[in-house]
């Protein structure tokens, strides 16, 4: 700050960008005295380049943010829509593999080796109650010769997953009937595998187990 001899304070000496001529002291407190009422100031001091530039850095920072605010929530939206068209498509799914259960059951029950061909696929594989391997050809076989016969038969507990083109099953079922003239009947937990192939699901691979009562 520069001061004159009565005490006023005038404008402030802020120096940048030109050369500093130094009054010194002696000097200056004549001139002061030679014109008390006069105050002495220093040319404006030029704005510094950055200074102009901060407007239009804030406003671009701002449609920034804007943007990238817009952008998320728009991924969001649509991943959420993504989410639910997959879980509506799963859920039809889920239905479509229990109406084939139980279509599946009804053929069993009514030996209809026909309906059991169109609904397995060629590599199916199965694993007995009693542990032993069987075919698509072999389970066709069975039923179409009336080898393997079952009085009753119910599913239930049916847990369905949906992964893609593959559906796997957990259920349970409970059964009385022959197969090759041993005795199937009991009560078991099963795990079936379904693959979608040429628009249509069919039964890959089926394991049974025994429930020990």
């Amino acid at each position: 700050m520069i001061g004159n001899p009565r005490g006023h304070v005038t404008d402030s000496l802020v120096l940048a960008n030109r050369p500093l001529n130094v009054i010194p002291p002696n000097d200056l407190t004549n001139r002061c005295s030679q014109q008390p009422h006069r105050e002495i100031r220093l040319a404006a001091l030029p704005r510094h380049p950055a200074v102009a530039y901060l407007p239009l850095v804030r406003s671009k920072t701002v449609k920034f943010v804007k943007y990238t605010v817009f952008t998320a929530m728009l991924l969001i939206l649509l991943a959420s829509a993504q989410d639910n068209t997959v879980a509506s498509r799963d859920a039809a799914t889920v239905e479509e593999i229990k109406r084939l259960e139980e279509a599946r059951n009804q053929a069993i029950l009514r030996g209809d080796a026909a309906a059991l061909e169109r609904m397995t696929a060629d590599d199916y594989t199965f694993i007995t109650l009693k542990g032993e391997l069987r075919t698509k050809a072999d389970i066709v076989k069975g039923f179409a010769s009336g080898s393997f016969k079952y009085q009753s038969r119910s599913i239930s507990d049916l847990n369905i997953h949906i992964y893609g083109q593959a559906a796997i099953v957990t259920g349970r079922s409970v059964q009385q009937g022959t197969e090759n003239g041993k005795n199937y009947s009991g009560s078991y937990r099963f795990t079936r595998v379904y693959v979608k192939q040429n628009g249509s699901w069919k039964t890959v691979a089926l394991h049974t187990t025994l429930i020990d009562h």
